[in-house]
């Protein structure tokens, strides 16, 4: 098993490209702008026009939609306490957090586009999109942000370049808040209007993308872990352990 570990992380397409010790500017850019922007893209859309969406293109009811958003945040605060159980007891080569980004790139892409295809109507069109919203905010969405949010920690010793990751992140964050909140909101005004199936073509073009930058996460970044750097503790002699006591 840990050979084939070993194989699978060391593989081109899962290896990663950091070598250096130090964080240096592709890193940052790569696995802590244009893979978190990509993830969270989705995400920021959602927010401000995914109930524009369930209302005047699938024309769902309101007390549906309040039933389900209600339902939907104690699954989401479970599965978030079950996805940090399972990358903090995750052992790899790769580390704790890079497998399950590189699983988010096919979660969330896909979960992302299953609530443009919607192939019922009636009662089973309600249960689609309760399915496939819980798929989204309580399943992909959680591995990958609380896998992301463990890159930093562990990425270097360096307070300076933490910092400057985060902020990296934080920006790809606020982008992600602009293209959802102005640019996607245009294209539904001018473009997409209530025809779901320009929706279906829109967010498919976006799931490819986050599934693309999602992926240059766990080869572009490096977690260099504090206590494998730290230097060894000095063992004192048993005479002075003992004069202490």
């Amino acid at each position: 098993m840990a050979i084939s570990k070993s194989n699978f992380w060391s593989s081109p397409l899962t290896r990663s490209r950091i070598t250096s010790d130090d964080v240096k500017m592709p890193e940052m850019l790569l696995g802590y702008f244009v893979g978190p922007f990509g993830a969270l893209l989705s995400s920021g859309i959602f927010t401000s026009i995914l109930q524009n969406y369930f209302t005047d293109v699938l024309k769902l009811d309101l007390g549906f939609l309040t039933t389900l958003q209600l339902i939907s945040t104690v699954l989401i605060v479970a599965a978030n306490l079950v996805v940090g159980q399972l990358i903090e007891r995750t052992r790899a080569l790769a580390g704790k957090a890079r497998p399950w980004i590189l699983l988010s790139a096919l979660t969330l892409s896909v979960a992302s586009v299953l609530m443009f295809v919607v192939p019922f109507e009636g009662a089973a069109k309600m249960v689609w999109i309760a399915v496939a919203y819980n798929l989204y905010y309580a399943v992909a969405y959680p591995i990958y942000n609380t896998a992301n949010s463990t890159m930093i920690p562990v990425s270097t010793r360096d307070s300076k370049q933490r910092g400057a990751l985060a902020s990296f992140t934080n920006i790809a964050g606020l982008g992600v808040m602009g293209c959802g909140s102005m640019v996607f909101p245009m294209l539904v005004s001018f473009a997409l209007k209530e025809d779901q199936h320009l929706w279906f073509v829109a967010m498919l073009a976006v799931a490819i993308f986050s599934a693309i930058t999602i992926s240059f996460s766990p080869v572009s970044v490096l977690p260099r872990r504090a206590a494998a750097r730290m230097p060894p503790r000095r063992r004192l002699p048993r005479w002075v352990s003992s004069s202490r006591l």
